[in-house]
Parts: structure tokens; C-alpha cells; sequence
């Protein structure tokens, strides 16, 4: 979560902004006591023109390629052996604790569109 206050006028050159980053601390009281105890950061406005995809980035980075330029990510968040070892549930006679319920993303919208794949826990690449 962010709290930005921001201005319709245009920022000089240099201009600073302030942060204060509780990202890394759970839970609200937590990072509302860590606001106040937590040092405010500056930043160079003027750099983040130069961060990736509009991130907002509150430290100073090296300028190391993107991610996307030195790997390939070839199937994205998802296991592989889904025709394997995942099943509809209506294919599934009893629903033992070795299933596992899973949820993807629907092909159009729709009530619990995509809540009807089950895969089994804990499978052995050796089976």
C-alpha cells in the first residue's frame, strides 16, 4: 500500500521526495508503529523516470538488465504435470486428504469459474 500526496505543478530538476518503508513489517500496528519509528528515506525524483515500468523505487539500484532480457520463463506460475497428476472434481470418487483443491483463472467470468481443478499432494516424480 502507498499513501501518495501529489501536486499539478511540475517538479523541478532536483526535486527530493520523502518515503517511509514498512513493506517488510506484517501486520497494521506494526507498520503504523514502524511509521513513526522507521527514518524517512529521500529520493531523487528526477531518477525514477529511469526505473522499469514506472516502479516507484526507493533505493539506489545498479543498473543490472531486466530480468526478462537475461532469463525465459517458460510456463509461468503452474505445474507442469497438471494432466498427470490434477483431475476435475467431479472426476474424483472420494476426496481424500491426498487432494488438494486448486484455483486458476477462468476462460470468461463466471461464478467459481475456476475453482473445479483438484491435483494430489505430495506426488513423487518417481511414480
Amino acid at each position: 500500500m502507498a499513501v501518495s500526496i501529489t501536486s499539478p505543478n511540475i517538479p523541478s530538476e532536483n526535486h527530493i521526495f520523502s518515503a517511509i518503508d514498512v513493506e517488510p513489517f506484517s501486520g497494521t500496528t506494526n507498520k503504523a508503529a514502524r511509521l513513526i519509528s522507521e527514518r524517512v528515506i529521500r529520493v531523487d525524483q528526477a531518477r525514477q523516470v529511469e526505473n522499469p515500468d514506472s516502479r516507484l523505487i526507493l533505493e539506489q539500484i545498479e543498473n543490472f538488465p531486466l530480468l526478462a532480457v537475461v532469463a525465459e520463463a517458460s510456463h509461468g506460475q503452474g505445474s507442469f504435470d497438471a494432466p498427470r497428476f490434477g483431475a476435475c472434481f467431479w472426476e474424483v470418487t472420494t476426496f481424500d486428504p491426498v487432494w488438494q483443491f486448486q484455483q486458476s483463472t477462468p476462460d470468461k467470468t463466471e461464478l467459481f469459474g475456476a475453482c473445479c481443478r483438484m491435483g494430489l499432494r505430495n506426488v513423487s516424480r518417481s511414480q
